[in-house]
């Protein structure tokens, strides 16, 4: 059975037993009819986490495109090997990929912090000369922006 036939059979199933469910005569009938939008509820979940992290690196990628037009034919190819190498690394657990999520977060991190004192600093964000500090009317918050 082709995959979409499962994905309706789930939703199908979760909505005649969420229907069951409020025209249940008994206790036992609920119980029944929970257990039953329970096991349909869960493969629905199943699901959606198998369609998520395509769907989440796909647009990722596809930003690139906003940057530049030049990188639209390469979304295909960067999000497939994005995806293979990310299913390649799953087999260890999630224990392995997320220590090495922590590496990639924590250099991230440190970019990040050292790339903004860079610009507050050295460029002299906040004495004026190389950008303006204010106060904005719309958002009502502190933004930095060029002279």
């Amino acid at each position: 059975m082709p995959q979409d036939g499962r994905v309706l059979i789930s939703i199908g199933g979760f909505v005649v037993t969420s229907m069951l469910c409020g025209l249940a005569m008994s206790l036992e009938q609920m119980v029944i009819y929970r257990l039953l939008q329970g096991i349909f509820g869960a493969s629905l979940f199943f699901g959606d986490g198998m369609i998520t992290p395509p769907i989440t690196v796909l647009g990722a990628v596809e930003g690139l495109e906003v940057v530049s037009p030049v990188f639209k034919q390469w979304v295909l190819p960067i999000s497939l090997v994005m995806l293979t190498a990310l299913f390649a690394f799953q087999r260890f657990g999630t224990a392995s990929v997320g220590n090495s999520g922590d590496i990639t977060a924590s250099n991230f991190g440190g970019y990040y912090s050292g790339y903004s004192a860079y610009g507050v600093f050295a460029r002299g964000a906040l004495s004026g000369k190389g950008s303006t500090v204010g106060i904005s009317r719309r958002s009502g918050g502190v933004c930095f922006g060029p002279a």
